[in-house]
């Protein structure tokens, strides 16, 4: 018998993800669940947009195959505008979980910078003796 960890207690005690996640649920669990609603959309995406071209290709084949087939083309079509609207799709997901991420950013940077200058202040204030805005 081992004595070693195994992998995934390794990560684990390297990550403390039980800790963390707590603390995320905790402190925002509607973002919480958004932020992971969208990162499973977000692994879906590729998926999707695969199957799409697949079925772009499929639709372009079956035109080449059967030139004078009239449905080969409203077919084709469809499927471009699938294609389009996933595309669409990958950029606006992209865009909603990148703006909440640099929104909160820019929250807890103005936060910590009003911390630190009411500490500069309060210092001011112990070392002048006047009295602190």
């Amino acid at each position: 018998m081992s004595l070693r960890p195994t992998p995934r207690q390794r990560i684990q005690a390297t990550l403390r993800l039980g800790r963390a996640l707590r603390l995320v649920w905790q402190t925002a669990p509607r973002w919480t669940l958004v932020n992971t609603a969208l990162v499973v959309v977000q692994g879906a995406v590729p998926l999707a947009s695969l199957y799409v071209m697949k079925r772009v290709l499929d639709a372009v084949a079956a035109g080449v195959a059967t030139p004078g087939r009239p449905g080969a083309v409203h077919g084709l079509l469809a499927w471009i505008v699938t294609a389009a609207a996933v595309a669409v799709g990958v950029r606006s997901v992209g865009v909603l979980q990148t703006q909440p991420g640099q929104v909160l950013a820019e929250l807890l940077q103005a936060v910590h910078f009003e911390g630190e200058m009411r500490q500069v202040r309060l210092h001011l204030h112990r070392a002048t003796g006047r009295k602190a805005a």
